[in-house]
């Protein structure tokens, strides 16, 4: 059974969508991370014009993390992110943290969005940093009370944890996250997705192709040397997702 808060924020990011269509009318611009690498190929199987058949992510050559944002006028001019990974780990948003992300959006994503933008992402770490961070349990008793002053709010100097940190709780408010105050500093706004929902985020239909183009690029047969790519051939294929994705266009406006 689903959770009743993720059940509601689901219905909350519905509501919003139908308000902004209806009423508010801000452009919808999503963003996503992905990734690109040497060894992502078809597989042997059935496939068709249509349909390029399953594909084999074997992670065991470079790999280029990119970032890109979007809006039914297809991807943003001079807002794609590309940068060779650092990471051995199997997970590529290792490769991303709040420190890129929100240097991203300053310089490349930001200067090139409608006035008025309702941004929206998921909720990968990098995009829920926050700023008024309360102190939790695992915190020590002086930081709880150091927090409390800061707020002038009444507490005893011989509580315990336990009953400082219900005192926090009590008092800690709506979390404020990074990117929504930058984004906020310029007249946009932000929408995050609901949890495990990215088929709500257009963007994912559209960096899709992008991939498969790649894979589509190394044959199965290929030695791991010649399915090599170098890093000029991988920002020449980011560049064009806007034209490979151009049939993709509609996706934006569901």
């Amino acid at each position: 059974m689903e959770r009743y808060d993720i059940t509601a924020r689901r219905a909350r990011y519905l509501d919003k969508m139908r308000k902004n269509r209806t009423v508010e009318k801000r452009p919808i611009v999503s963003l996503d991370e992905t990734y690109i690498h040497n060894t992502y190929h078809a597989k042997s199987c059935w496939q068709s014009k249509d349909e390029p058949g399953l594909f084999i992510s074997e992670s065991t050559g470079s790999r280029w993390i990119i970032a890109h944002a979007g809006s039914e006028n297809g991807f943003l001019n001079n807002s794609l992110l590309i940068f060779k990974s650092q990471s051995k780990s199997s997970d590529y948003h290792d490769d991303m943290n709040s420190t890129i992300f929100l240097k991203w959006m300053t310089e490349k994503v930001i200067p090139n969005l409608p006035e008025r933008s309702l941004v929206v992402m998921d909720n990968a770490p990098y995009h829920c940093t926050q700023i008024n961070k309360a102190p939790t349990m695992a915190s020590l008793k002086v930081e709880m009370q150091k927090w409390l002053r800061e707020k002038d709010i009444y507490f005893e100097e011989s509580w315990t944890k336990a009953i400082l940190y219900d005192r926090v709780k009590k008092n800690k408010g709506q979390p404020i996250y990074a990117v929504d105050e930058l984004l906020k500093n310029h007249n946009h706004e932000v929408l995050k997705l609901p949890p495990d929902r990215c088929d709500l985020n257009p963007i994912e239909e559209n960096l899709e192709p992008c991939e498969k183009t790649c894979g589509s690029r190394h044959k199965k047969n290929c030695s791991i040397n010649r399915r090599s790519i170098c890093i000029d051939n991988t920002r020449r294929l980011a560049h064009t997702m806007p034209t490979c994705t151009t049939l993709g266009r509609g996706v934006f406006k569901k």
